[in-house]
């Protein structure tokens, strides 16, 4: 298997993931969907993205890999109402910033920072969380939680990681070979 041809979102999306997301229709958003489908079911892609390589290569501080590795396993791989998480994010905001957390709140480290947050920043939070349902913790970071005020939802199952499947298979193949011995 090519994995740099097969985790692809532009190949896997017909080129739909290099369009501007403001003006995605409804079909496009569904191609989308479909090549994040296709994507997020290979655990090797998702070791491969970006994201997590940047985190878990060029990163040294531990909150900021642990917001990327989630961000791409449990928020652009989980599901909400049958969307990817990333695909619903385009549906619901479509480049616009209104009532977007992003905009409104203050981030630290990967994550939201409640400490300081403005009455618009809980109603945009708010807000997101009734948009995004369990998308909601994995784009904003575990600090969202801890925001008073907010109920968000618990994070999507999203997908685990294949060395973090493969490493105990391994182990327990040994542990046998070992006792057959």
């Amino acid at each position: 298997m090519n994995l740099t041809s097969n985790c692809n979102l532009t190949a896997l999306s017909g080129g739909v993931s290099d369009l501007s997301y403001s003006s995605l229709t409804d079909a496009q958003l569904t191609t989308l969907n479909n090549a994040y489908s296709q994507f997020c079911d290979r655990s090797a892609c998702i070791d491969l993205h970006v994201y997590i390589a940047y985190y878990n290569c060029g990163s040294t501080n531990e909150d900021q890999r642990n917001y990327g590795t989630t961000l791409v396993r449990r928020g652009i791989c989980g599901q909400e109402s049958g969307d990817y998480c990333f695909v619903r994010y385009i549906r619901h905001y479509r480049g616009s910033s209104v009532q977007d957390p992003f905009d409104s709140c203050p981030f630290n480290a990967s994550k939201i920072s409640c400490s300081s947050a403005s009455s618009t920043c809980i109603s945009d939070i708010n807000t997101f969380n009734d948009r995004m349902g369990c998308c909601t913790e994995p784009f904003l970071g575990s600090g969202v939680t801890s925001c008073s005020g907010v109920s968000v939802d618990g994070p999507c199952a999203g997908v685990s990681s294949a060395t973090g499947l493969v490493a105990p298979v391994f182990v327990m193949i040994l542990s046998l070979v070992g006792f057959l011995v």
